[in-house]
């Protein structure tokens, strides 16, 4: 019995504890989390820049799915691909941001995250608004390319944005290769891309507003 009686009060005990954590603490940041059909990526010719077809084969930029993070003090994006092992093309994932700042402005920016082979990569900030206060040369981004879970994530700070009080994020992945047809040096580029919002774009293809908290990513 006294077994039992001990038994009891550790699972209230456990209980209060559960709902302590699932009610306390700081509030959770905004996500938006997107599942993408598999083989979808679209190829481009570019002798044939106005034709398009499904691409089953590349994977490397084949999205499954994605998740966008307004945190505290970070954006952060994740992307999840078919197969990230395997890919000797120049390989382009970007986050597409607009944003609203403090002092009222709407802006936009393009964080990209490019990916040589294996591990090697690094990331770009671009600010498309043109407007005095905001600048390209933010450096306070990171980034990691799991190879063996086929992940990449990548974050920019806050402040780069110009602590924005909410994002709306559009996720896209690209690859190109060069080609010469070795009887005239004519060269041909071929592009693939798989927008993680094509199924379902709406506009833009721009996500719901993500407002600013705290989340561990």
């Amino acid at each position: 019995m006294n077994r039992l009686r001990t038994r009891g009060r550790a699972l209230v005990a456990a209980g209060v504890t559960t709902l302590l954590l699932t009610t306390a603490g700081p509030a959770l940041a905004d996500r938006e989390i997107i599942t993408d059909p598999s083989r979808d990526a679209l190829l481009t010719h570019s002798i044939t820049p106005n034709k398009t077809q499904l691409d089953p084969t590349m994977k490397s930029i084949d999205i499954r799915r994605t998740r966008i993070n307004h945190g505290k003090e970070k954006v952060r994006v994740r992307i999840d691909v078919r197969d990230l092992r395997r890919s000797d093309h120049f390989v382009n994932y970007a986050l597409d941001l607009k944003s609203r700042s403090a002092d009222g402005h709407t802006d936009a920016f393009r964080v990209v995250l490019e990916k040589g082979r294996g591990r090697n990569a690094k990331v770009t900030f671009d600010v498309i608004t043109e407007r005095s206060g905001l600048s390209s040369k933010c450096s306070a981004t990171d980034y990691r390319v799991r190879p063996f879970v086929n992940r990449v994530e990548f974050s920019v700070a806050r402040s780069c944005l110009g602590n924005p009080s909410w994002v709306r994020g559009r996720v896209t992945a690209t690859a190109t290769a060069g080609h010469f047809d070795g009887i005239s040096d004519v060269g041909h580029m071929d592009t693939w891309i798989d927008d993680a919002r094509r199924a379902k774009r709406v506009g833009s293809g721009y996500g719901p507003r993500l407002i600013s908290g705290h989340y561990i990513f």
